[in-house]
């Protein structure tokens, strides 16, 4: 579901279809952050929504995405630093106070890398945001395998709250806040280590 675009319909139908569900959605996941300035980077942006909302709270936003026409067109509308890159060939030596990965982690084949390259970019004291599906979830358990969080060939994880913050203590963050819906999992972290 990553940042929930459904790659059959047009960037534009999106945009027309989607804006109020994604600012909603861009709020609640900064919501989780405490603080409201510094450097922030959105890893897997689609059309920049929480980059752009970011920076109507006070923080320096960037956000980098694999997909060319939602950066092209978050860069014209949302008037965001947005850039076409993975986060293995972004390449920079800014150190970041917030990074948000929001419906990304579970399409990785190796999370412990991608997770030490996230710490490597953030901030003595940063937050971390994840977001992904939540395999305990009601709707899982009423949906089963309709659940759109299978995702069967894109998701390559499935993460429950203990699993995922078992994982992220594993690499060295601090849980902060836990928060599941009926879907998904929150979790905001710090990285307390030097």
């Amino acid at each position: 579901m990553r940042n929930n675009l459904d790659n059959t319909k047009s960037v534009r139908e999106q945009w027309r279809t989607q804006k109020e569900e994604f600012k909603k959605f861009a709020r609640e996941i900064l919501d989780l952050i405490p603080i409201h300035k510094g450097k922030l980077l959105d890893i897997g942006c689609g059309l920049g929504w929480v980059v752009k909302e970011a920076k109507n709270r006070g923080f320096t936003a960037t956000g980098i995405d694999l997909k060319t026409e939602y950066v092209k067109f978050g860069k014209k509308y949302l008037k965001v630093d947005l850039r076409t890159t993975s986060l293995e060939k972004f390449s920079t030596k800014e150190k970041f106070d917030v990074i948000i990965l929001n419906h990304v982690l579970e399409h990785n084949k190796n999370p412990n890398i991608f997770l030490s390259k996230i710490r490597s970019l953030l901030n003595k004291n940063g937050y971390f945001m994840v977001a992904c599906p939540n395999i305990r979830s009601l709707m899982f358990w009423i949906f089963r395998s309709r659940w759109y969080g299978l995702c069967p060939g894109e998701h390559v994880w499935q993460f429950t709250p203990a699993t995922l913050s078992g994982l992220l203590a594993s690499k060295g963050f601090t849980i902060e806040k836990i928060k599941v819906n009926n879907m998904r999992v929150f979790i905001s972290a710090r990285n307390l280590a030097t």
